[in-house]
């Protein structure tokens, strides 16, 4: 079966996004987890993970 090109090229353009979306949250989890049990420092994690969360929103909102 042949696909359009333009929709291969969307697929793979927001399954990147998707995975790049998924791995950016779940390296979040551990840091949130801990938060709840013990005091932590924040570490570069935690400005790291909202700036790529960010910049995530931003491209997704320019890509539309």
């Amino acid at each position: 079966m042949r696909l359009n090109i333009r929709w291969r090229q969307w697929c793979a353009k927001w399954l990147a996004r998707a995975v790049y979306s998924a791995l950016t949250l779940i390296s979040a989890v551990p840091y949130a987890a801990a938060g709840d049990l013990i005091q932590t420092a924040s570490g570069p994690w935690v400005p790291a993970t909202a700036l790529s969360l960010t910049l995530v929103t931003a491209v997704v909102k320019s890509q539309k």
